[in-house]
């Protein structure tokens, strides 16, 4: 009964490893990654704008000109990792890698547009042209989602080895137990070949003492 109940569940189609570690963290954990990532993205955006300082730009330019694009990335990344992982699954690496060529415009452009719309938020002056704002940003940003979309990649093919591990683990187990009922089975058999012939000998035994 408990061979049924374990088959059956090994049959049940799998929850991707990713949805399911995502589906048991509490509040807390959330709130940890959340912070992870804040603080990750805004080292970045430090790091590039340090850069630009080294440039001649004063802090306040630097800043302004990397952290809403570093933020902004932060933000789109688990929508990218997730319809990665949507689109994504069951493919090669050859198709996965193909179809990111056309989704990763449209996610640059999205970028791209966050930064638009909050500039008059963050106190910068309108645009002079919309076609060079977009032009001076989307190689670099493309590069960036290019980054993201390689972590995404490597880190579904990671869970689905892990995934796959457990399985085969959990098969070994099953296939174990399956031979232990077995060689149960087998002696439960033997045992009742050998019982009737035990049973006659002794019959014939007691007959031969007693004359019958």
């Amino acid at each position: 009964m408990d061979g049924q109940r374990e088959r059956r569940r090994l049959r049940q189609p799998a929850h991707h490893a990713g949805e399911v570690s995502f589906a048991r963290r509490t509040l807390r954990q959330r709130l940890q990654i959340a912070c992870g990532a804040f603080v990750f993205w805004t080292a970045l955006g430090v790091f590039f704008a340090s850069q630009l300082r080294f440039g001649g730009l004063r802090w306040g330019v630097a800043l302004s000109y990397s952290m809403p694009r570093w933020y902004s990335w932060g933000l789109l990344t688990p929508w990218i990792v997730r319809v990665d992982r949507r689109l994504g699954r069951n493919r090669s690496l050859a198709a996965r890698v193909a179809w990111h060529l056309p989704i990763g415009i449209a996610w640059t452009c999205i970028a791209i547009a966050i930064r638009l719309a909050t500039r008059p938020l963050r106190g910068s002056p309108p645009i002079p042209s919309l076609t060079a704002f977009f032009l001076e940003r989307f190689y670099w940003d493309l590069l960036i989602y290019a980054v993201i979309a390689g972590f995404a990649i490597s880190r579904d093919y990671a869970a689905q080895v892990i995934e796959r591990e457990r399985q085969a683990s959990e098969f070994a187990v099953e296939t174990a137990g399956l031979e232990r009922r077995l060689a149960e089975a087998r002696l439960q058999a033997l045992r009742a070949q050998i019982h009737p012939h035990f049973l006659f000998n002794a019959l014939n035994t007691i007959s031969a003492f007693t004359g019958c």
